[in-house]
C-alpha cells in the first residue's frame, strides 16, 4: 500500500531553492552531553543562528515566496 504523502519530494527542493537567498545555512552538531544522558547520539540543528533567531524564517519565507 503506497499513502501520499501531503508534501513531495519536489515540494521539498522547491521550498529549499525559494528561501536559500534570505535564510542561512545553519549547522547540526551533536550534543555530547544530550548523547550521554540518553544513552543515543543526539544532534541539534542550530536554527537559533538565523537572524531572526528561529527556525519560522523558513516557513514564512517559503509563503510569501
Amino acid at each position: 500500500m503506497t499513502i501520499a504523502l501531503p508534501v513531495s519530494l519536489s515540494d521539498i527542493e522547491l521550498a529549499r531553492s525559494r528561501i536559500s537567498i534570505n535564510v542561512r545555512a545553519t549547522p547540526v552538531v551533536e550534543s555530547p552531553s544530550l548523547s550521554e544522558l540518553t544513552g543515543v547520539p543526539v544532534h541539534l540543528k542550530l536554527e537559533h543562528q538565523q537572524v531572526t533567531g528561529s527556525f519560522k524564517l523558513c516557513g514564512a519565507t517559503n509563503a510569501v515566496s
